[in-house]
């Protein structure tokens, strides 16, 4: 059943009871959505028609795609068909023609208007597919190009400052939390922070990754979280966008942040070890010291006691076979010892140079080639 509203009055009744006999076709003009206008009053004469194309006119204005067709009393000529179609009619019809060839127009037109309807939906829906798209790869080079150049960023202000750049191309306006193992830091476009908006970033950082209040949304990811002021609640596609692009931005800002994290406990790791060897080697120096006073003053005390017995051997009445055995057995003896002591001194060499390998190491820290040098040296235990 296709629904028919008719313009013109008197005309437009009689125009109805002649085409009472179309079963498919259903006279309503109270409706506003109906598949054809019929325009009755088309006047014969050409200066009268003025009105008749204003009604068209403003029909067109409101129903763009709706068929209008002029319903003639007469045949008439080509050049009034023509001047017709210019002001929008989609056909013209007249009363000697019959009901049947009538019908058959009409239902060819409207017809042809449901397969437009369709192909204009479909055009409609792909459009609207591209527009996604484009949109979703516009967020997705956004997001890419954030994280690429976050890896530049030294410190959280200027990360958080890089964060704002993206998502000012949104229209957005936010508050920032980043917490750092070092610092809660939170800011906004300006570079300052809302005390009150910071309070509620730490009270819901742990209640799940969308928290929504009207207007304004909380978005959580592990060390970092915003609010979002302006999300366009009366829009849930650009809402619903939105959110994926910021969650997006928030793991790449999160990647970064626990870099920074690292690298802050890396340097605070590199300057202990310093300060350790540091302590280290002002104690192996001390015990250097130690060490060769011990070694030169036992071989001193060897060689003198030696040198005592010695001597005293020839007030002893001993035979010459003791007192060259008991010379023997000095002489054996301060040669064991000063072997024990030179083993000793080179052992206080060795590590002596261990501790500079590793003061070395920690003054070559960004040379990866010599650090590896260094390593492979001391897992070979070759240090000479």
């Amino acid at each position: 059943m296709a629904s028919v509203a008719v313009l013109g009055g008197i005309a437009g009744h009689s125009l109805q009871n002649e085409l009472a006999s179309i079963d498919w076709l259903a006279f309503d003009d109270a409706v506003d959505d109906f598949d054809v206008l019929l325009v009755a009053d088309f006047p014969g004469n050409p200066n009268e028609r003025e009105n008749t194309w204003k009604k068209i006119a403003d029909f067109r204005a409101t129903h763009p795609h709706t068929p209008v067709v002029l319903h003639c009393k007469e045949l008439i000529n080509d050049a009034d068909r023509h001047e017709a179609f210019m002001y929008g009619a989609d056909e013209v019809l007249h009363a000697a023609m019959p009901i049947a060839e009538q019908a058959i127009r009409l239902k060819r037109l409207i017809d042809d208007e449901v397969a437009a309807k369709q192909l204009r939906l479909q055009a409609q829906t792909a459009n609207q597919v591209a527009m996604q798209a484009m949109s979703n790869s516009s967020d997705l080079g956004e997001t890419i190009q954030f994280f690429l150049d976050s890896q530049d960023c030294e410190n959280l202000d200027i990360l958080g400052m890089r964060f704002f750049q993206s998502v000012k191309n949104y229209g957005l306006s936010c508050s920032l939390q980043m917490r750092s193992e070092f610092i809660t830091k939170n800011m906004e476009a300006n570079g300052l922070h809302r005390q009150l908006e910071s309070e509620l970033l730490w009270e819901l950082k742990d209640d799940g990754r969308y928290v929504d209040f009207g207007r304004r949304t909380v978005m959580n990811y592990q060390k970092v979280s915003v609010l979002v002021r302006n999300m366009p609640e009366e829009n849930e596609a650009e809402y619903g966008r939105i959110k994926d692009m910021m969650f997006s931005l928030l793991q790449a800002l999160n990647a970064r942040l626990e870099a920074l994290d690292l690298q802050e406990k890396t340097f605070m790791q590199t300057k202990l070890l310093r300060q350790l060897v540091f302590v280290f080697s002002q104690r192996a120096n001390q015990l250097n010291e130690s060490v060769y006073r011990l070694v030169s003053d036992g071989a001193g005390q060897m060689s003198s006691l030696a040198d005592s017995i010695e001597v005293g051997v020839g007030a002893i009445d001993m035979s010459e076979a003791q007192e060259a055995w008991l010379l023997g057995e000095i002489r054996q003896n301060e040669a064991q010892m000063n072997q024990l002591l030179s083993v000793a001194l080179k052992s206080n060499e060795a590590f002596h140079r261990y501790v500079g390998l590793i003061n070395n190491a920690l003054e070559k820290a960004t040379d990866t080639n010599k650090l590896q040098s260094l390593l492979q040296m001391l897992l070979d235990n070759d240090v000479e």
